[in-house]
């Protein structure tokens, strides 16, 4: 079964992202907050399939909980959600996925 950890500090989008996740069939949800939170979790618990992850949050954003990630599990699928989408933004993300 498919497990998935949202997150994003946003109450709502979690709510919003569960119910069409549930439409699809995709109950198995795990939330986190922020980047440290979702560090704690995937590092006590391998059993994630995907993780959607937001670029702006507080305490760690999504790139650094990437980069933080991407130490310790090469090889799990992550999504980033964002509005962010200046060309910087895209090319931080692409230099960082392609150095990888």
């Amino acid at each position: 079964m498919m497990r998935i950890l949202i997150v994003d500090d946003t109450r709502s989008i979690h709510s919003y992202t569960k119910c069409l996740l549930d439409k699809c069939g995709l109950t198995n949800t795990v939330d986190a907050y922020n980047g440290k939170e979702a560090l704690d979790l995937l590092r006590s618990d391998d059993s994630f399939s995907v993780v959607l992850l937001d670029w702006e949050m507080p305490i760690l954003d999504g790139y650094q909980t990437l980069q933080e990630i991407r130490k310790f599990n090469s090889r799990l699928p992550i999504i980033i959600v964002t509005t962010k989408n200046s060309v910087e933004n895209i090319q931080q993300m692409h230099t960082y996925s392609v150095n990888q």
